[in-house]
């Protein structure tokens, strides 16, 4: 962040009305499943937060993707996907004005909104010689 701290997400929360799914796709005739699937929905606030945990102060994400089973098929090998969502930037509760403006009918508008787009792709690999916490 611009004061030198790092920003982090103590508070996280699995919706639990989009659960969490990580199956296994394969095969019925052989039984033998292969592919990981992973999907998760995530609401996250953020350390600089000062205000309400709500739309302007918060990061939502969904994350969806696939993945290898290591050869035991006892754990996740290696996962790769894509990620989207909202991040608000807390500007309101701060006192500042959002750089971000509804679109309306013919461009950028006066109505100030706080929460902007985020996307990307993202990628585990299970390392043995770490500790998961």
């Amino acid at each position: 962040m611009s004061n030198g701290k790092k920003l982090t997400y103590p508070r996280t929360v699995l919706d639990t009305l989009i659960w969490p799914r990580f199956n296994a796709i394969g095969s019925n005739k052989t039984q033998k499943f292969k592919t990981a699937s992973i999907n998760f929905y995530l609401a996250a606030e953020p350390s600089y937060n000062i205000g309400e945990f709500d739309e302007d102060n918060a990061l939502y994400i969904m994350l969806a993707g696939k993945g290898s089973f290591h050869s035991s098929k006892k754990y996740l090998k290696r996962a790769t996907g894509y990620v989207a969502g909202s991040l608000g930037c807390g500007c309101m509760s701060y006192g500042h004005i959002s750089p971000t403006r509804k679109i309306e009918y013919y461009g950028p508008g006066d109505t100030v909104d706080d929460v902007a787009a985020v996307f990307g792709k993202w990628s585990l690999t299970y390392n043995k010689s770490k500790n998961i916490r």
